[in-house]
């Protein structure tokens, strides 16, 4: 099953590739170390390639979470969703679709989309890919992400180019 199915984001939607317990199988380092976890805390091979697999989930989302601490926004909307059945994703939205203040907070907005990309780019290096979420699930690679954000940044600063102030709003009106 796939990490995110039917749930996508306002711009790019974006999540963590999930592990696959056959391919850590295949490598036998990894196969080593879980038995020698299994001798020293119990249970079997499967619950501990599960265990594992949560716990880089779990670090993946405090990295991702950490992350967004570090960012200020105030024109979009950015939270952690969890995945339909595994893992999680980036959710955008934008709080002002309709108008802006001025052509001051249209500017700000701006430079907002220019502070997201940079966090996008620094959730990509944490590994979160492109997403397109549906019943067969597509996970892109860092460089396929890397041109999605690109595509999602230059949808945003052009949806934001286009949404009026209320200055234009109340003049339009009185026409």
């Amino acid at each position: 099953m796939g990490t995110i199915n039917y749930f996508t984001s306002d711009y790019i939607t974006m999540g963590i590739n999930p592990l696959s317990s056959y391919e850590l199988e295949k490598d036998d380092a990894f196969m080593e170390e879980m038995k020698e976890d299994v001798k020293e805390y119990g249970g079997t091979i499967e619950q501990a390639i599960d265990d594992y697999i949560m716990r880089t989930y779990e670090d993946d989302k405090a990295n991702i979470e950490y992350i967004l601490k570090e960012y200020d926004f105030y024109y979009y909307h950015i939270v952690i969703k969890p995945g339909y059945y595994e893992g999680f994703t980036i959710d955008i939205e934008n709080n002002f679709k309709l108008y802006h203040d001025s052509y001051i907070d249209k500017r700000e907005a701006q430079k907002e989309i220019t502070q997201i990309k940079k966090m996008l780019i620094e959730c990509a290096g944490c590994g979160l890919v492109e997403v397109s979420p549906g019943w067969c699930t597509r996970y892109s690679d860092y460089e396929g992400t890397l041109k999605a954000i690109n595509e999602a940044i230059k949808e945003m600063r052009d949806e934001c180019s286009t949404i009026p102030t209320w200055n234009t709003y109340y003049r339009a009106e009185k026409e």
